[in-house]
């Protein structure tokens, strides 16, 4: 975890554990079990989230960053079988009220 200069709240990885890497991309193994949190991080690359087993999650800005969604706590439906691309940026914790697991693969883009 790193801990930001101000004193703000630590920040952990965006997702479960690496799988890959390279010099162009990193990808990540996600798993959120019913009930548990990803934790405070940060979204540092460009991504696509790929969501091999969907629920609803909600999704909180973390205190002390800008709210890169431009609406705060949010509650998201992501869909068994779905791609999306994301921005970098974001400083947020996740976390699954659901009573079944969420899974995804995190792919980040590094630069060029």
């Amino acid at each position: 975890m790193t801990h930001e200069a101000d004193g703000g709240p630590a920040l952990g990885p965006i997702a479960t554990r690496v799988l890959y890497e390279d010099d162009q991309v990193r990808v990540w193994d996600q798993l959120i079990e019913p009930g548990a949190t990803t934790g405070p991080h940060r979204h540092e690359l460009p991504y696509a989230l790929v969501t091999v087993d969907g629920t609803t999650l909600d999704v909180e800005p973390v205190a002390g960053f800008a709210d890169r969604h431009g609406q705060g706590a949010t509650t998201v439906t992501l869909e068994s079988r779905t791609v999306m691309m994301l921005d970098a940026g974001a400083v947020e914790e996740a976390r699954n009220p659901s009573d079944h697991a969420y899974r995804a693969i995190l792919v980040e883009f590094k630069s060029r």
